[in-house]
């Protein structure tokens, strides 16, 4: 019983740690790591997270002042590459697309606040092919 209620507490001590959610390591449903923006930089033309030696992986995630998330963008091996999704304040999805090799590509997904969807744009390569 003492182990249990000593797991609990670890537990629960790892979860409360700091109120800011940009403060603590974190992983998204795919398991892949998630930093905050503020804690990346850009070292000849690669994100890096401050202090590691190697380019980032994993996800890059952006705040508003309030805390809410404004910005989750995939990163592999120091480049926007993968989902990229941006929120409104309150909370819904304001766009949402595809990153190849640190340009748009792909469809993107454009919403107003109240969920619908405003508009639908296909990108390749960073260049706007059709609305």
């Amino acid at each position: 019983m003492k182990s249990v209620t000593v797991i609990f507490c670890l537990a629960l001590l790892l979860f409360s740690c700091g109120e800011d959610p940009r403060d603590s390591l974190s992983y998204d449903d795919r398991g892949m790591r998630e930093v905050a923006a503020q804690d990346l930089e850009l070292r000849d033309s690669l994100q890096y997270v401050r202090g590691e030696d190697s380019p980032f992986t994993g996800v890059a995630v952006e705040f508003y002042e309030s805390g809410a998330e404004k910005v989750r963008a995939d990163v592999v091996e120091g480049v926007y590459h993968g989902r990229t999704v941006s929120f409104y304040e309150e909370g819904g999805v304001e766009l949402e697309g595809t990153m190849k090799n640190g340009e748009i590509h792909g469809e993107v997904v454009v919403y107003f606040e109240e969920g619908y969807v405003r508009d639908r744009l296909l990108y390749e390569q960073g260049e706007l092919v059709d609305r």
